[in-house]
This record gives C-alpha cells, sequence and structure tokens, in this order.
C-alpha cells in the first residue's frame, strides 16, 4: 500500500486544482463562450474526481496489479517450460540406464564400448552410401574425380536429395562445411578435380557428426590427411 500513497496526494491535488479552476470560470461572468463552456466542464470534471478519487486509484492499483499477474504467469509458464524439457531429459536417462541395466546387466563401460561400435558402424555404413552414390550416379567419366563445375554442383544437388530429409534443421550448414573444405585443399585455386574417396570422406563425417559446429575442424583433418597422402 505505501507505494501508493503518493498517487492518491497526486489524484487528490488534481481534483482540487481542476475543481477550483472550473468553480472560478464558472462562477465569474465571462462573454466568451468557449471559456463558459470549459469553466463548466472543468466544474464538474473537478466534482466527479473529488467524489470518485478513490475509484480512480483503485483503478490504478487494479491495472498494476495485473500486470504483475501476466508477468507471473509468464514466469511460471517459462518456468514450466523449462521444467518439462528436464523431465523429458530425466525420462529419456531413466530410458537409457534401464537399457542398460537390462542389455548389459548395469554394465556402462560395456554399454559406452556398444553405442562406440554402434557408431562406427553407422559411419562406415553412410560413407558406404556417399560412395555408392557418387559412383551410380556422379562419376560420369569412370575417373573416380568430381570436376568443378556442373559435375560437381549436381553431386551436390544429389546428396541434399536423399539426405536433407533426415538432417532438416542443419543439413546447409553441413554442407557449406564440406564445400569450405573443399576450397581448402590445395588444388581448389586451379579447380583441379577432387577424389571421389575425399568427397565421400567428407560427406560423411558432414553427416554423422552430431555437432555441426565440430563439422569444419573435422573436414579440415580430412582435407590435411589426403594432402599429406597425395604427396608421398
Amino acid at each position: 500500500h505505501e507505494d501508493f500513497n503518493p498517487l492518491y496526494y497526486a489524484i487528490y491535488a488534481f481534483a482540487v486544482f481542476t475543481f477550483v479552476v472550473g468553480a472560478f470560470m464558472y462562477f465569474l461572468p465571462s462573454i466568451s463562450i468557449v471559456r463558459r463552456l470549459t469553466g463548466t466542464l472543468l466544474y464538474a470534471a473537478g466534482i466527479f474526481l473529488l467524489m470518485n478519487s478513490d475509484l480512480l486509484v483503485t483503478f490504478a492499483r487494479l491495472h498494476y496489479q495485473m500486470d504483475r499477474f501476466k508477468g507471473n504467469n509468464k514466469n511460471f509458464e517459462k518456468s514450466l517450460t523449462e521444467q518439462a524439457g528436464k523431465v523429458r531429459e530425466l525420462t529419456r536417462a531413466a530410458k537409457g540406464l534401464d537399457t542398460i541395466s537390462k542389455r548389459f546387466n548395469g554394465n556402462v563401460k560395456q554399454a559406452i564400448k556398444e553405442v562406440e561400435r554402434l557408431s562406427d558402424v553407422v559411419r562406415s555404413d553412410i560413407k558406404m552410401c556417399c560412395k555408392s552414390l557418387l559412383r551410380l550416379y556422379s562419376d560420369a567419366g569412370g575417373d573416380r574425380v568430381l570436376v568443378p563445375g556442373p559435375e560437381l554442383e549436381e553431386t551436390f544437388s544429389m546428396m541434399r536429395t536423399v539426405f536433407a530429409g533426415v538432417f532438416r534443421k542443419d543439413y546447409d550448414l553441413r554442407e557449406k562445411s564440406v564445400r569450405d573444405a573443399l576450397q581448402q585443399r590445395p588444388g581448389a585455386a586451379r579447380n583441379e578435380p577432387v577424389s571421389e574417396m575425399l568427397f565421400a570422406d567428407l560427406q560423411s563425417a558432414a553427416l554423422s557428426e552430431p555437432d555441426p559446429k565440430k563439422i569444419p575442424s573435422v573436414a579440415k583433418q580430412i582435407v590435411d590427411k589426403s594432402a599429406r597422402g597425395a604427396q608421398r
């Protein structure tokens, strides 16, 4: 209540001021019709404010409380959303622990090894899939290289057609990482052909890496390794 004490005084002061000015203009004779009309309105408004100042302050306080209530609702909604996310994470963790308990007899190390093995299998399968696609649809000359220009762009378009539906949120970022890595290879400035093996390695790495932000560093390692192998 102390926060609104100044508001009471302000409303009363304004009401008295309006009443006094209105009464002065209303009771003192004047030839001007505008002054008479203005004085009448101010006089009536002053009387209204004096009689209903508490209601005006109550309205202001109610509006203030409504704003606070809306703010609390937003904070509560945000908190519920965060708690729901945590509950989903805990549910997934519980399912994972239950799976470890059933399949691996509670042996976490064995479960980690199995996950790593499956990850390697997935990477290998993706790489084989990329190589098969390149040999069947992109390597028109049969020389196992991709020429920069229409052939390379058609290859990117084909990969997008096949994999973009799986990586709907970040496929553009993954493809950009592959393109940037190809531009960093030693022969990029001379428009030298891209080996089928290098493209398959980059594409499979970009698709199998869970975090797209880590793809550039992984792709750079692949390009550097390919460059060292070509120098031998």
